[in-house]
């Protein structure tokens, strides 16, 4: 068996790096909101708004390509016969817990810091219920199937993400050469 075997086929990466795409926009997208109703819209035109909003947008793009790029690297490591067709299972498993976690350690949940007031305790209950989704994905088909369909149904937002992210490149380039 070659090399190249071992690799997820390309559909399955387009899935998983959907699934990236639609928890960090997303979630990019609504803090920066946040942040510019808040504190900069009083003290930047609508010019810098949208240069600030596109340097969001360009590393959420980078921080998504980086995040599938790991997902394939760990697949690849991952032995054949635990690994043959399953890169979108795990890799939206690993992707959904891994960074809601990470967003809910940094508090980057609003409101979630005062339920939880031990941190580490996120990471455990997250690596707890990915290993839990993992084992009932292997034994339960209807979770199987619930998770595949999540991560087939993200990839509708990869013609809305994709576009903003060409657009946002487009803007940083122009800003970067003024």
């Amino acid at each position: 068996m070659s090399l190249t075997h071992r690799l997820p086929k390309f559909q399955e990466v387009i899935t998983v790096y959907a699934v990236n795409v639609v928890i960090l926009y997303t979630f990019s997208i609504w803090f920066s909101i946040q942040d510019f109703s808040k504190n900069w819209v009083l003290h930047l035109d609508t010019r810098d708004i949208f240069g600030l909003f596109s340097y969001v947008i360009l590393g959420a793009f980078i921080e998504s390509l980086l995040m599938t790029s790991a997902l394939v690297f760990i697949y690849f490591m991952l032995p054949p016969s635990m690994s043959q067709g399953r890169f979108t299972l795990y890799g939206t498993i690993l992707t959904v817990s891994f960074l809601l976690a990470l967003m809910l350690r940094n508090n980057s949940y609003v409101g979630i810091g005062h339920i939880l007031q031990d941190n580490n305790s996120i990471f455990i209950f997250f690596t707890v219920s990915a290993l839990l989704l993992f084992f009932l994905s292997g034994r339960l088909k209807i979770v199987r199937q619930a998770i595949e369909a999540f991560a087939d149904r993200c990839t509708v937002f990869l013609y809305f993400y994709l576009p903003l992210s060409l657009l946002a490149v487009i803007i940083v380039l122009f800003r970067n050469i003024d």
